[in-house]
């Protein structure tokens, strides 16, 4: 709208000083023919006059046609240098918006929640049915670990209940850590709250007692923790103190038959292994995520910056453009009107 207003200014101004310098010529008897000496020679000479005002009538309105037309050349420029990039720009958007359309896939597919639930389904169903995977491959064999049993503990159960429970919590905290922090957190976090809990009970935990563990709990724990319980301790403290105690308890309970096996004092905390092991690894994952975020963050912030600067300096070349047509075409028109 500037660009449009500024430009019919100069358009006005031209045509004004066209008209301007029509009337000076006119008034110095420029446009005007010479009078008639009698009346017998009256007709042709102001039949002359009549073509020569005719001539310059002409004159004048070419003008005004040379001035339209190169309003209109000023127009086509400024607004292909104004919009040219920008319509690039968004048809490459609108194209690979277009195309992730496309590629996309149900919700239910797309979320770690939904996938690592199924897998911890698809484990129990298959040590359940396949007399060739026994739960002690898979769950971690205080008697005889295996290094893979800190990854297929975290989806592996002994009982139906422990599946449906750790379900319920990956669905509900995991979507939380998913919607804060995106799809590869999710799994990165679930995984490591997992192992770590399943390596530190190795360690503590003695191979005498001849236990089976699942760390599936304390990987749903992490997820609380990292979505819910770290994150929202100051902004929600009462959301966190009603929420805690409850999910504590249910993890805890997973682990009941491993209290006597770690004593201190006296004290059965056998139970409290895997939890303090996952929350570990939650607290280390809220430390990473925090400082990861805020790197990309600011590393945002820059490119909006720049591209800020950038499309300033773009309206700055096109107003520079705009005026330097202008002035060549007013240039241009000057020569002819001389």
């Amino acid at each position: 709208m500037v660009f449009q207003a500024l430009a019919r200014e100069q358009i006005g101004c031209w045509q004004s000083s066209d008209i301007g310098r029509l009337h000076a010529r006119a008034r110095c008897g420029l446009l005007a023919g010479p009078r008639a000496p009698h009346t017998r020679s009256a007709g042709p000479a102001l039949h002359a006059t009549n073509k020569r005002g005719g001539s310059a009538a002409s004159s004048g309105g070419n003008s005004g046609d040379d001035v339209a037309g190169l309003a209109k050349v000023l127009f086509k420029d400024v607004m292909t240098g104004l919009t040219g990039s920008g319509s690039s720009s968004s048809t490459s958007s609108s194209g690979r918006g277009t195309a992730a359309a496309a590629a996309a896939l149900p919700e239910d597919l797309r979320s770690p929640s939904y996938a690592i639930a199924t897998a911890n389904a698809v484990m129990f169903l298959a040590c359940a049915l396949v007399p060739l995977l026994p739960a002690s491959a898979v769950l971690l064999n205080h008697k005889a670990p295996q290094i893979w049993q800190l990854l297929t503990s975290s989806f592996a159960h002994p009982s139906l209940e422990s599946v449906m429970q750790c379900v319920f919590f990956t669905y509900v905290f995991g979507r939380v850590v998913e919607r804060n922090h995106g799809v590869w957190t999710t799994w990165a976090v679930y995984i490591a709250c997992g192992a770590t809990a399943a390596a530190l009970a190795w360690w503590l935990i003695p191979a005498k007692a001849g236990l089976l563990t699942s760390a599936a709990p304390a990987a749903a724990w992490g997820l609380f923790l990292v979505g819910v319980g770290i994150p929202r301790l100051a902004k929600k403290p009462l959301e966190v103190a009603c929420l805690a105690p409850f999910a504590f308890a249910a993890t805890t309970g997973r682990y009941a038959h491993a209290s006597a096996a770690l004593l201190t004092d006296g004290t059965a905390v056998g139970h409290l292994v895997h939890v303090v092991g996952a929350g570990l690894a939650a607290a280390l994952a809220s430390c990473v995520i925090h400082v990861v975020e805020g790197i990309l963050e600011a590393r945002e912030r820059k490119r909006l910056e720049e591209k800020r600067q950038a499309e300033a300096a773009s309206q700055e070349e096109a107003m520079s453009r705009m005026i330097s047509m202008a002035s060549e075409a007013a240039a241009k028109l000057g020569k002819k009107l001389g």
